[in-house]
């Protein structure tokens, strides 16, 4: 007898990414995997998300080429009502422009993180907000208008009642819903949060200096090395 076929999947299932979440620099078949969970209007984000791309990456780089792959997953603090709309902007800008242009753009994040502060922000509306954020994407060579696009709300040019969905979001949403389910599901609250190959290390600090996760993590680094090149 010919087998049964599958049993068909459950209509309204929750999606799953096509590809791997997560924004990657360094190897990605490292042994070292080091998972940084960052919200772009945190103060203590800017300063490790700095001291990551000035100094932590280039000297492990330097001195233990392809032993530790670095990710960062976009963690919104909803107590910040910034949060959500910046994260969207980050993700249409790699959207349209890449990684390059992800990295960019999250640098020119940080560097403006006051302009997109609680209260400077407390009388402007959502749609000013965006515009914000579209002349950054505009200054790192990205098209506004398209920026934009990912960014408007779904459904609003028609009459509303005419509109199927009145809380659809914008075309960002559902990979940030994915993201935020991810930092959810890994038990994340705050940020930054640092995760070494799948397990939370608490003792990162946002004020460490580069020396300093060169010093704490050196004893893996070298074990790491030398596995690699006896294996």
């Amino acid at each position: 007898p010919q087998p049964s076929p599958p049993p068909p999947l459950p209509r309204g299932a929750p999606p799953l990414p096509s590809v791997r979440l997560g924004h990657s620099y360094g190897n990605a078949g490292a042994p070292i995997v080091i998972d940084v969970y960052l919200d772009f209007t945190c103060p203590f984000s800017k300063k490790l998300f700095t001291t990551l791309h000035k100094s932590v990456m280039p000297m492990m780089e330097k001195k233990y080429p392809g032993v530790v792959l670095f990710r960062e997953f976009n963690q919104v603090q909803p107590w910040h009502p910034a949060s959500t709309l910046v994260h969207e902007a980050a993700l249409a800008a790699e959207k349209l422009g890449g990684m390059k242009k992800y990295e960019e753009y999250a640098t020119k994040l940080y560097e403006n993180q006051v302009s997109f502060m609680d209260d400077v922000l407390y009388d402007k509306s959502r749609q000013q907000v965006y515009e914000q954020l579209g002349d950054l994407g505009q200054e790192i060579g990205l098209d506004k208008g398209e920026m934009l696009k990912l960014l408007t709300v779904t459904g609003l040019d028609k009459p509303y009642e005419e509109r199927e969905e009145h809380n659809a979001g914008n075309q960002m949403t559902a990979l940030l819903k994915l993201y935020v389910k991810q930092s959810r599901k890994s038990g994340v609250h705050v940020s930054p949060t640092v995760f070494v190959n799948g397990l939370e290390d608490g003792a990162v600090s946002s004020g460490w200096t580069g020396e300093q996760w060169m010093e704490h993590f050196q004893p893996m680094l070298q074990a790491a090395e030398c596995a690699t090149a006896t294996a």
